[in-house]
């Protein structure tokens, strides 16, 4: 099992998105009632993780591809999740990223707000992911402003020692990675 797998490697958390579409049936916006059930299963399931020695870690929004329905919704939509979230698992959760590979489907500066807004919530560490690269795609480092840590993506097919140079630079940041 993947849980398993985590910890026969060391590992002392888990990542886990908390809401996806489907790019082939369109968006997966569950009702209330079923968006109820699912969040009562995921407290067991948190339950679980924590008490395997698995922390997990929630990113607020999927990654772009296939789920513009989701990385799409307005300020006010994303931060009525981030509420939502926050209100139900905060005390079970280490913190938060707002999404996977963010510099796809978000400016900088909107992601920063998105940071700040997730801030104000919870005093759990908020932190940003970016496609491979020091600043993602664009080696823009200005998606960190205001991130307490960054999901460093390093990229595919790299050698042990060009991911230390990424390390490094990001290191060099002051913002743990």
């Amino acid at each position: 099992s993947t849980v398993n797998r985590l910890l026969a490697n060391g590992d002392t958390h888990i990542y886990l998105t908390t809401r996806n579409d489907s790019s082939t049936a369109g968006p997966v916006i569950p009702t209330y009632e079923d968006f109820e059930t699912r969040m009562a299963d995921w407290t067991t399931r948190l339950d679980y993780l924590v008490s395997k020695g698995l922390t997990p870690i929630l990113s607020m929004t999927p990654e772009g591809s296939g789920n513009t329905a989701i990385t799409n919704q307005t300020v006010a939509e994303h931060l009525a999740h981030y509420q939502n979230m926050v209100d139900r698992f905060d005390d079970k959760v280490d913190g938060y990223f707002i999404g996977i590979e963010v510099d796809e489907w978000a400016s900088a500066a909107h992601v920063n707000q998105l940071v700040s807004e997730l801030k104000k919530l919870t005093t759990k560490p908020v932190g940003v992911h970016l496609t491979p690269g020091v600043g993602g795609t664009d080696a823009d480092t200005s998606y960190y402003d205001g991130a307490d840590f960054i999901f460093l993506q390093t990229g595919f097919d790299l050698t042990e020692s060009e991911v230390a140079e990424l390390m490094v630079e990001a290191l060099e940041l002051g913002i743990p990675v």
